[in-house]
C-alpha cells in the first residue's frame, strides 16, 4: 500500500514538473529560479540575452558573481522582500550591453518555495524608449504652450476649456482657474457661426477653422480676436 502511494506521488510530481517545463517553454520571457542566498538554481534564457557571458551556465553562480554589484544588492533585496511578504515583487532595472547599449528589463519575483523565487524577466527597452519619447514630446509641448506669445486655449468636445496658457490670462484678464471653469460659448461675446456639434464637425473635416470673434474680458469689456482653431 505504501509503495503504491509513493508511486502515485512520484507520478504527480513528474506531471507537475512537465507542466512547469511546458509553461517555461511557452513564455517568451527569461525565467530564473534563485535561492534566498542569491544562487541560481535553474533558468531558461538564450545565452545571448544574458548579461553574464563568462560561464557556460549560471547554475551554481550567485547574482553577485553575474551582475554589477549595485544591481546584485538590489536583486537580493527583492528576493528577500518577495519571500518575507509571500507576494510578487516587480522591479525595473537597466544593464549596459557592449553591442546594443543600455537595455531595460522588468523582473517579477514570485515566491516558489520556502527559500527560493522564480524570477520572470521581460525586455522592456522598446516600451521604455517610447515612454521616454512621449514624455520628452509632452515636455516640449508644455514649454511651447507656457511661453507662446499668442493666447492658447485648449477645449474638449463639449467646448469646455481644459488648458490655457499665461498669454490667455493676460488677454482676457481671467485667471487660469476661472478660464478652466468656462466654456467657449461663455467666453465668446459674438455668436459662433454654428452650433457646437456643427462647429466641431467642420473642424474635424477641415483640420482647422479661422473665425473672428469678440472675447469677454474680466470686468465686462471685450477684445476682438482672430481665432485659429485646430484639431489636436
Amino acid at each position: 500500500m505504501g509503495s503504491e502511494l509513493q508511486s502515485d506521488l512520484q507520478q504527480r510530481v513528474r506531471q507537475l514538473e512537465a507542466r512547469y517545463q511546458a509553461l517555461l517553454e511557452a513564455t517568451p520571457d527569461m525565467v530564473f529560479r534563485i535561492g534566498r542566498d542569491g544562487v541560481f538554481l535553474d533558468y531558461r534564457a538564450n545565452k545571448k540575452d544574458l548579461y553574464h557571458q563568462g560561464s557556460e551556465t549560471l547554475v551554481g553562480l550567485s547574482v553577485h558573481e553575474t551582475l554589477p554589484s549595485e544591481l546584485a544588492g538590489q536583486m537580493m533585496d527583492m528576493i528577500s522582500m518577495a519571500l518575507d511578504s509571500e507576494q510578487t515583487i516587480a522591479f525595473r532595472y537597466s544593464l549596459p550591453f557592449p553591442e546594443s547599449g543600455i537595455q531595460w528589463f522588468e523582473a517579477r519575483f514570485v515566491p516558489s518555495g520556502a527559500d527560493e523565487v522564480t524570477v520572470l524577466v521581460q525586455d522592456v527597452t522598446r516600451h521604455h524608449e517610447v515612454v521616454g519619447a512621449l514624455e520628452a514630446s509632452e515636455s516640449r509641448f508644455r514649454t511651447y504652450v507656457e511661453h507662446a506669445p499668442e493666447a492658447l486655449f485648449i477645449a474638449d468636445m463639449q467646448m469646455r476649456f481644459v488648458d490655457v496658457n499665461p498669454a490667455a490670462n493676460r488677454l482676457t484678464g481671467f485667471t487660469r482657474e476661472e478660464l478652466l471653469s468656462m466654456t467657449i460659448t461663455d467666453l465668446a461675446r459674438t455668436d459662433l457661426p454654428a452650433a457646437p456639434d456643427e462647429f466641431f464637425k467642420k473642424l474635424r473635416a477641415n483640420g482647422k477653422v479661422a473665425l473672428e470673434v469678440q472675447l469677454l474680458c474680466k470686468g465686462g469689456g471685450g477684445v476682438d480676436v482672430l481665432v485659429q482653431a485646430v484639431v489636436l
